[in-house]
């Protein structure tokens, strides 16, 4: 008998060890809500950020791969994701005294706009399933 699970578990180990990691899995089992969410800050940074650097760019990326794990409506959802960023993202900020007049904030303003109950309430109007369900669950192996 212990040969026999020392063996299973020798094979199931080896199969295990021959698996990679799924990159994607934090996504595939955040609520759909907190995908959107993530999605647009990733959006509002690269919207803020030097469009011609590689970390705008970087962003944009993340946020259009955040987008496939997720039932979102393309059709309306990202004209009004942008609407909403665009409310955020423009408004200056006064820091420590020391900090120069010219930093906008604009990280701030992605952070503010990540935690706003407008965020909240709209990423449950860009889903077509519900909010509350993850891609694992409607999408079992």
């Amino acid at each position: 008998m212990r040969i026999a699970c020392l063996g299973l578990l020798l094979v199931c180990s080896s199969v295990l060890a021959g698996q990679k990691e799924d990159p994607m899995a934090f996504i595939k089992n955040m609520p759909y809500t907190q995908v959107v969410k993530d999605m647009t800050l990733a959006r509002c940074i690269a919207q803020v950020a030097d469009p011609k650097s590689p970390y705008s760019l970087d962003a944009a990326r993340s946020a259009n791969a955040m987008r496939e794990w997720m039932p979102f409506d393309i059709e309306n959802g990202d004209a009004k994701i942008n609407a909403l960023i665009n409310q955020f993202k423009g408004t200056t900020h006064q820091f420590h005294t020391e900090s120069p007049q010219k930093v906008k904030g604009l990280t701030l303003n992605c952070l503010r706009l990540y935690h706003s109950p407008e965020l909240d309430k709209l990423a449950k109007e860009v889903l077509l399933k519900n909010p509350q369900h993850t891609w694992q669950q409607d999408n079992p192996n």
